[in-house]
């Protein structure tokens, strides 16, 4: 029997919606899209469940059976069927709950759960300690997530998490064991793995065996298992420095420590996380700090627009530098090696103007940096593309023609070298009208002077990476480069236009 086109997009649906489910929501046999490494996809039934190996499944398309391993899996979707089984990671994660940060009018911090509140006061505990704290002197109050650790008593967030787990199969023993790993209770995780080899000995035999040692370990080695789990914490809110600072101390004061290579293998992960996390920060805060630098320069009183532009090319990236890793709290010397790597991580493309001051820049050749060769490029790639860019291709065309003109002028008096010089009418150009340079910059608005200092500052460091060099017409005089009008004759004529000096562009740059 043929399926009806309303039954055929129904069903279709069914498949779209069905690895969006939560973790553990999904039902037995219920359809699954399941991402490869090799880069397909596949949708399927499971059918049977290894939680060592992989799944037996059946292709909703054709009714194949597969044979599909983890290790074949994108890491994502075989954790995601292993946790609709029931079964977590084996390594412990970190406890994340809902908190608050109060900041007070005198800067100090403090993060908690609020217990109490009233018209005047509020209480935040931390913990097994309680602050009473006036309103009058909150400054905010913002809604984090933190470690458990950190606003919690261990033992009462297990009493919640026994009472709601009421664990019978030695399955859910394990999950729980792993949950007091994660909040450093070792004795109540060493009595819930015990459990496991009692209901099931042969469950996660070899695993189940370190954890015990590794708790014993623990217990035994009581001052420094706080202290590894401090550092843990440390990481865990990006305070990796003072992570590996308290690792390093451990290591140097304690080189005979029974827990010598669990601090080892903690300073490992911790020193691959950070290295992860400086790669992202660094651009992200990058470019925040550029137009900071950017608008402190615009900003200064008596500085000229060449001025500007030469403390943006020489000190900018610079300033830039030393306001990120300040940020960052990390040597500058890290942040401009992540800058200057060709490999570095890119952010959302940026954008800058040099808006009316484009003819500030200086010869017609530097106005027109990469546009022709751009165009043209486009241009070879797809013919078809002209119509498309017509309008930015009048402009290029025009500066163009302007230098074949300046060309032409140049190879004409070499030739005529020598000789009488006869009257030659000379080819477009920028015009000399007013304003001049430092007008034009003694009247720009502080957003334009920041548009434009981004704008050279992208065009002069070697490490920014320009996508797109573009041209905007001239909102004055529509990218014609004259003004023209009537005389009192009726006569149409025309001036150079003020704003652009005749260029009819504004010069952009996109990039990151």
């Amino acid at each position: 029997m043929k399926m009806d086109i309303g039954c055929r997009f129904a069903f279709a649906l069914l498949l779209s919606v069905a690895p969006r489910a939560a973790a553990g929501t999904n039902p037995d046999g219920a359809p699954e899209v399941i991402r490869l490494k090799v880069g397909t996809e596949v949708v399927i039934e499971v059918l049977e469940f290894d939680e060592a190996k992989g799944v037996r499944a059946r292709r909703v398309d054709d009714g194949a059976l597969l044979d599909l391993t983890f290790d074949q899996m994108v890491a994502e979707d075989a954790q995601r069927i292993r946790a609709g089984k029931g079964y977590l990671p084996d390594e412990p994660e970190p406890v994340l709950v809902d908190a608050m940060r109060v900041k007070l009018m005198g800067g100090e911090e403090f993060t908690g759960i609020i217990v109490e509140q009233g018209n005047e006061t509020l209480t935040l505990r931390r913990g097994t300690q309680t602050w009473p704290l006036k309103r009058a002197g909150v400054r905010s109050i913002t809604p984090v997530q933190v470690d458990a650790l950190e606003v919690y008593d261990g033992e009462e967030l297990y009493a919640q998490e026994l009472a709601k787990r009421n664990p019978r199969l030695a399955l859910d023993h394990y999950n729980l064991a792993l949950f007091c790993e994660s909040l450093q209770l070792w004795v109540r995780a060493k009595e819930h793995l015990a459990q496991v080899t009692t209901i099931e000995p042969g469950f996660k035999a070899t695993i189940i065996d370190g954890k015990i040692k590794r708790a014993t370990l623990r217990l035994e080695s009581g001052e420094d298992s706080l202290l590894l789990g401090k550092a843990q914490r440390l990481a865990q809110r990006d305070n990796y420095d003072a992570a590996l600072k308290a690792v390093d101390d451990f290591l140097e004061k304690k080189p005979g420590s029974a827990l010598r290579a669990e601090f080892e293998k903690q300073r490992r992960l911790i020193a691959v996380s950070r290295e992860k996390w400086l790669k992202q920060e660094v651009i992200v805060h990058f470019f925040k700090y550029a137009e900071r630098v950017a608008r402190t320069v615009a900003g200064e009183k008596e500085i000229g627009v060449k001025q500007a532009r030469q403390r943006m090319e020489l000190e900018g990236t610079t300033l830039i530098i030393e306001a990120t890793s300040k940020w960052l709290k990390v040597p500058s010397g890290e942040v401009q090696a992540q800058w200057e790597d060709p490999k570095r991580l890119t952010a959302s493309p940026h954008y800058a103007s040099y808006g009316a001051g484009t003819f500030t820049i200086g010869s017609v050749e530097q106005i027109q940096k990469g546009l022709v060769a751009q165009a043209e490029t486009a241009k070879k790639a797809d013919p078809a593309a002209g119509n498309a860019g017509a309008e930015q291709g009048d402009y290029l065309e025009k500066i163009k023609k302007i230098l074949e003109q300046k060309k032409k002028e140049a190879d004409e008096a070499a030739k005529n070298k020598g000789k009488p010089k006869a009257p030659q009418k000379r080819g477009p150009e920028i015009a000399d009208v007013p304003p001049t340079d430092d007008e034009w910059w003694a009247t720009a608005s502080s957003d334009e002077r920041v548009q434009y200092l981004m704008a050279w500052w992208a065009d002069h460091d070697p490490h920014v990476q320009i996508m797109k060099v573009g041209a905007t017409a001239c909102p004055q005089c529509a990218g014609e480069g004259l003004i023209r009008f009537f005389d009192r004759n009726g006569d149409n004529k025309f001036v150079p236009c003020s704003r652009c000096k005749s260029l009819g562009i504004d010069r952009t740059l996109r990039f990151h």
